[in-house]
């Protein structure tokens, strides 16, 4: 304090201000002198932060680029493969050909029988067909035929007028047509196929003397029944005679209204190749998927 003065409450009020002042100056000074240091730190981690930015939107860039060509090609090899596994899955899906067996010639007199074996191994697949015999100089009529899933059976063409036994017979197929077996209404095609072949044949007696307008005639007696579940309207069946496993005639009856349980007396009469013995083969013609040829219950 200056000599002469005295320390009363108003001097020191008035330092006290003083060195508010003081500071207050100090400090806006201070804030002055560093504002450009502050505003070149700021733009030097404006212009970092800018830099980070952009590396990382480069990076994320270019590995979307990169992952993405390689997920591209793993699609895309993924896509060829279900392609290839869709066209190996469709081609198991589909019917295999039918597969022609054994033909042959029967008959004398100027009436011929000719036949030919023809099977269809597909099990999900019943087919229908137009068919007709070739020959050396001549064909058979058209007719319709089919087979049902895992069938194999004579495809036949009988009574064919002829000056001598037909030379060659070779069976053509036209206008094939399959239709596949639907699995929700019939699950097992063995146990199906089973429940409807079901026509056993019992006291077959054959005899070859039969007198019919003086001349000797073979003739086949036998019980057939219907043991399926299924009434027929009018089911056929082809009935060969056989020598052992060797075939000797072959024709074709019809059992009208065969009801299920049922036996019928069946004679058969044979006027061509009558041997001292033999046996009888029936086996039924029936398109099981055929609705039209079931005799519906009784409402």
């Amino acid at each position: 304090m200056p000599e002469g003065e005295q320390n009363t409450p108003q001097n020191a009020a008035l330092q006290k201000e003083y060195r508010a002042i003081d500071a207050d100056y100090r400090r806006d000074v201070a804030i002055v002198e560093a504002r450009p240091l502050l505003w070149r730190v700021g733009l030097a981690l404006w212009s970092l932060l800018d830099v980070v930015l952009i590396g990382f939107f480069v990076i994320v860039v270019v590995g979307y680029l990169i992952s993405g060509a390689f997920e591209d090609a793993r699609s895309m090899a993924g896509l060829a493969n279900n392609v290839g596994t869709f066209h190996a899955i469709t081609e198991a899906q589909q019917p295999s050909a039918l597969q022609p067996g054994t033909s042959g010639v029967l008959g004398t007199g100027g009436k011929y029988d000719l036949f030919a074996s023809l099977s269809n191994d597909n099990e999900s697949w019943s087919v229908t067909f137009t068919y007709f015999f070739k020959y050396d100089g001549g064909e058979t009529e058209r007719q319709a035929g089919f087979l049902n899933p895992k069938e194999t059976r004579a495809l036949t063409t009988l009574a064919v007028a002829s000056s001598g036994s037909p030379r060659n017979p070779r069976i053509v197929l036209e206008d094939i047509a399959w239709m596949r077996v639907d699995r929700h209404s019939v699950p097992n095609i063995t146990a199906w196929l089973d429940n409807h072949n079901n026509f056993p044949v019992s006291s077959v007696v054959y005899s070859n003397n039969i007198g019919l307008n003086g001349a000797k005639i073979g003739q086949s007696d036998f019980i057939l029944s219907n043991k399926t579940a299924y009434g027929y309207w009018e089911p056929k069946f082809l009935v060969f005679l056989e020598r052992g496993k060797t075939p000797l005639a072959i024709t074709e009856i019809t059992v009208p209204r065969f009801i299920s349980g049922e036996s019928r007396q069946i004679n058969v009469r044979w006027t061509d190749a009558i041997p001292a013995s033999a046996t009888v083969r029936i086996v039924p013609v029936i398109n099981y998927a055929d609705d039209s040829l079931y005799m519906k219950p009784a409402k």
